[in-house]
């Protein structure tokens, strides 16, 4: 949690997630297909690991309004933003996960996804913070099994030594090619 929400924060972020949370219910299962969260069928299942602000995450939806779109991001803040966004831009192919992506990951079925996008992480930049950042040999063991053949995993960072490490990272599991 950052700073305290403004009321229309908290309205944005109440009726968003009302509206398009992923129901954590249904998370008792495995196997589950994203496609079920969305009320028409999309041409392809795009997950953004840590939004943000919801910026991206928003731009691309309103971009492809036929793809699905599911964001990950635990920060309150960053929550009630994309909920704002939604709102604004009209979107209906976003569902939000508010909790740790490692969670929900190993519910998906496999080869559900088209995309997965981890853009501008917490860099961690000292190396005994190594074990900290999001892109492990887990989580990218875990992502191979999820996203289908051909499916584009997109990294960025400003920070030279978090680029560096997500690169050598994801470069080193054998299902990934850059």
């Amino acid at each position: 949690r950052g700073r305290k929400l403004r009321p229309a924060q908290e309205l944005a972020l109440h009726q968003g997630m009302e509206e398009y949370a992923l129901p954590s219910a249904e998370l008792k299962a495995s196997s589950l297909d994203p496609q079920q969260w969305f009320p028409k069928n999309c041409k392809q299942m795009c997950l953004e690991i840590g939004f943000g602000g919801g910026e991206h995450l928003a731009a691309r939806a309103s971009q492809n309004p036929d793809h699905g779109y599911i964001g990950a991001e635990p920060f309150v803040n960053g929550v009630a933003s994309l909920c704002r966004h939604i709102k604004e831009l009209h979107l209906e192919n976003i569902r939000i996960w508010n909790d740790d992506v490692r969670l929900l990951l190993p519910h998906l079925a496999s080869s559900s996804l088209d995309a997965v996008y981890i853009l501008f992480p917490d860099p961690w930049p000292k190396s005994r913070h190594a074990a900290r950042r999001i892109l492990q040999p887990e989580m990218l063991e875990m992502l191979s099994d999820k996203m289908r053949v051909g499916a584009e995993l997109l990294l960025a960072s400003d920070d030279p030594t978090a680029k560096s490490w997500l690169l050598a990272t994801a470069c080193r599991d054998e299902c990934f090619t850059w």
